[in-house]
């Protein structure tokens, strides 16, 4: 599975943006980790599963890296994509339950 790419579209502003997402990293019950680039902007998400007392706990961490983000990373819309990942993983929890 490293090393395969898949195509997403996001919204963190009012119009859309599709990039391609390249999976890094795949340790099976441990961690995901896949990249992103587009114009200028790497975005690197880590998610890490870990056994509590209540189930799996996901950890989720995205970096971001880059031209824009030296330039230009206050335009960043970080509550938007708090917002986006938080979906992403309520939406990842509801299908893992079945």
């Amino acid at each position: 599975m490293n090393g395969r790419s898949l195509k997403c579209t996001f919204r963190p502003f009012l119009f859309p943006i599709q990039v391609k997402i390249r999976i890094e990293e795949v340790a099976p019950y441990e961690h995901i980790v896949w990249v992103a680039k587009k114009k200028g902007l790497v975005a690197r998400h880590e998610f890490l599963f870990q056994n509590s007392e209540n189930g799996i706990q996901v950890i989720s961490r995205e970096t971001f890296t880059g031209l824009f983000v030296a330039g230009a990373g206050f335009l960043l819309p970080v509550r938007r994509m708090r917002s986006l990942t938080k979906a992403f993983l309520k939406d990842l929890k509801k299908a893992a339950e079945g």
